[in-house]
């Protein structure tokens, strides 16, 4: 089971994923958390997440998973941060496939601070 980590900084909700969490895992966190995360742009630090057992099927389950709780957050941002090859292209896969789905604007980065920067 993976570990995910939250912190608040200048009203931007840094959410880090461990190395063994999976998008289960993330999707259960958000339900718990998103409640304290509706005024507040996020981002999700992915750099640590290990991508190759991410199937399109589970990114394609884990956008209709997320269609409903999206709508808490309408009108904000949501950073990604991927750093390694295939996890930024399987977010940018994410980020594509749910244009038009989610209530937030969705971006993917391959540093913490390029997303830092899209968001302020």
């Amino acid at each position: 089971m993976g570990n995910i980590k939250t912190s608040i900084d200048n009203q931007i909700v840094v959410n880090t994923a461990s190395e063994d969490t999976s998008l289960e895992e993330i999707l259960l966190y958000v339900s718990q958390n998103i409640n304290s995360w509706v005024d507040k742009n996020t981002i999700w630090d992915l750099s640590h997440f290990n991508f190759q057992d991410v199937s399109t099927d589970s990114i394609r389950l884990f956008i209709s998973k997320s269609q409903n709780m999206s709508e808490k957050r309408k009108g904000l941002k949501t950073a990604v941060v991927a750093q390694s090859d295939l996890g930024y292209g399987m977010m940018r896969m994410l980020s594509n496939m749910a244009e038009g789905k989610f209530q937030f604007q969705l971006e993917t980065f391959r540093s913490l601070s390029e997303a830092i920067t899209w968001l302020e």
